[in-house]
């Protein structure tokens, strides 16, 4: 999944849950930089109003997020 266009739908488990907060957490593996600008361009034109808004994922996660699962 190394080409620009190309995304992955990833599911992870929260490392550190804290007082009944989220125990897992959604990512959008892109292929290609500006492949996650467009993603998150487009997720931002539907959902206007979702604050906070969502990160963006750099680089590695295994500080907060395990078990990672490709959703697709």
């Amino acid at each position: 999944m190394n080409r620009v266009g190309e995304v992955a739908v990833v599911r992870y488990d929260v490392r550190h849950t804290y007082k009944g907060g989220p125990t897992v957490a959604y990512t959008v593996a892109c292929g290609h930089g500006g492949t996650c600008n467009d993603v998150a361009n487009e997720f931002r034109k539907e959902h206007p109003t979702l604050s906070p808004a969502p990160a963006v994922q750099c680089g590695d996660v295994s500080n907060v997020l395990i078990n990672p699962q490709v959703m697709r």
